[in-house]
Protein backbone atom coordinates (compact mmCIF):
# COMPACT_ATOMS: atom_id res chain seq x y z
CA UNK A 1 0.00 0.00 0.00
CA UNK A 2 1.58 3.54 -0.96
CA UNK A 3 0.50 6.73 0.72
CA UNK A 4 -0.94 7.51 -2.86
CA UNK A 5 -3.08 4.60 -2.25
CA UNK A 6 -5.11 5.95 0.60
CA UNK A 7 -4.82 9.69 -0.38
CA UNK A 8 -7.10 7.89 -3.35
CA UNK A 9 -8.98 6.07 -0.86
CA UNK A 10 -9.57 8.66 1.94
CA UNK A 11 -10.27 11.73 -1.39
CA UNK A 12 -12.68 9.39 -2.91
CA UNK A 13 -14.50 9.20 0.37
CA UNK A 14 -15.05 12.68 0.68
CA UNK A 15 -15.03 13.69 -2.95
CA UNK A 16 -15.22 17.47 -3.58
CA UNK A 17 -14.87 17.83 0.26
CA UNK A 18 -12.18 21.14 0.50
CA UNK A 19 -11.25 20.50 4.33
CA UNK A 20 -10.75 16.71 3.49
CA UNK A 21 -7.77 17.45 1.08
CA UNK A 22 -6.14 19.90 2.84
CA UNK A 23 -6.03 17.64 5.72
CA UNK A 24 -4.44 15.05 3.74
CA UNK A 25 -2.02 18.08 2.36
CA UNK A 26 -1.09 18.62 6.28
CA UNK A 27 -0.60 15.28 6.88
CA UNK A 28 1.45 14.22 3.64
CA UNK A 29 4.02 17.65 4.95
CA UNK A 30 3.32 16.55 8.57
CA UNK A 31 4.67 13.16 7.96
CA UNK A 32 7.56 14.60 5.23
CA UNK A 33 8.88 16.66 7.97
CA UNK A 34 8.68 14.48 11.29
CA UNK A 35 10.84 12.16 9.04
CA UNK A 36 13.12 13.90 7.65
CA UNK A 37 16.97 12.59 8.56
CA UNK A 38 15.07 9.41 9.76
CA UNK A 39 14.02 8.19 6.25
CA UNK A 40 16.19 8.82 3.30
CA UNK A 41 15.45 12.13 1.57
CA UNK A 42 14.93 10.64 -1.74
CA UNK A 43 12.00 8.15 -0.44
CA UNK A 44 10.38 11.07 1.17
CA UNK A 45 10.33 12.71 -2.11
CA UNK A 46 9.01 9.85 -4.25
CA UNK A 47 6.39 10.12 -1.05
CA UNK A 48 5.60 14.02 -1.42
CA UNK A 49 6.38 13.67 -5.31
CA UNK A 50 9.13 16.11 -5.83
CA UNK A 51 12.21 15.77 -7.91
CA UNK A 52 14.03 18.51 -7.11
CA UNK A 53 16.00 18.51 -3.33
CA UNK A 54 15.76 21.84 -3.40
CA UNK A 55 11.95 22.25 -3.85
CA UNK A 56 11.30 19.32 -1.34
CA UNK A 57 13.16 21.01 1.32
CA UNK A 58 11.46 24.10 1.26
CA UNK A 59 8.24 22.24 1.27
CA UNK A 60 9.15 20.91 4.92
CA UNK A 61 10.97 24.36 5.71
CA UNK A 62 14.40 23.63 5.63
CA UNK A 63 16.60 25.65 4.00
CA UNK A 64 17.83 24.24 0.81
CA UNK A 65 21.56 26.04 1.14
CA UNK A 66 22.27 24.73 4.66
CA UNK A 67 24.06 22.09 3.73
CA UNK A 68 26.28 24.55 1.51
CA UNK A 69 26.50 27.10 4.78
CA UNK A 70 27.82 24.03 6.77
CA UNK A 71 30.17 23.35 4.26
CA UNK A 72 31.69 26.68 4.04
CA UNK A 73 32.12 26.75 7.50
CA UNK A 74 34.14 24.02 8.11
CA UNK A 75 36.24 24.67 5.43
CA UNK A 76 36.78 28.41 7.18
CA UNK A 77 37.62 26.24 10.34
CA UNK A 78 39.79 24.43 8.54
CA UNK A 79 41.85 26.94 6.83
CA UNK A 80 42.01 28.51 10.35
CA UNK A 81 43.59 25.92 11.82
CA UNK A 82 45.87 24.80 9.16
CA UNK A 83 47.27 28.73 9.67
CA UNK A 84 48.43 28.11 13.02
Amino acid sequence: VTVEDVETVVLASFKGDVAVEDTVKHLRRSFATNFFGKIPTPVLMQMTGHSKESTFMSYIGRDPNRDAYADAFMEGVQQMSLQK
